[in-house]
């Protein structure tokens, strides 16, 4: 059983994480059966609540709502009801996933070693002159 932390004067919606998890769970079905996609907001119309108490359960069943929004996040992606680009969409802006770019910087020397040079000193046309040159070789 989930240990019980005390709220911070956030209303308790649920006796128990069990309570909270079956109420979620029961929820999901709805949502299977008139083929809906599960979200927060239709949880707390769901469960007659307001978002303001759902997100309090942090506080009171930590892991359980952590389970809940992994939920959440699994029905949002698997559903074949949204397109792909609006999945994309949901997902970064409900679940903060994020486009990822790895730019490797590091320039080497034609032997592989790392180049390390200081071109401060250089103006755009030395640098220009130092590219031409490097291209002949």
């Amino acid at each position: 059983m989930e240990k019980v932390k005390r709220g911070k004067g956030h209303p308790r919606a649920f006796k128990t994480a069990e309570e909270f998890e079956n109420k979620f769970m029961e929820y999901i079905s709805y949502c299977r059966m008139y083929e809906r996609v599960p979200n927060v907001a239709g949880f707390v119309v769901y469960a007659n609540i307001n978002s303001d108490t759902f997100y309090a359960q942090k506080d009171y069943y930590s892991e359980t709502f952590k389970r809940v929004n992994s939920i959440l996040e699994d029905e949002a992606i698997n559903t074949d009801y949204f397109k792909d680009a609006f999945k994309i969409f949901y997902m970064k802006n409900k679940f903060g996933w994020k486009d990822k770019s790895e730019i490797d910087n590091n320039i080497a020397n034609k032997d592989g070693t790392p180049f390390k040079a200081d071109f401060s000193h250089l103006t755009i046309e030395q640098i220009k002159e130092l590219l031409r040159n490097e291209d002949k070789e």
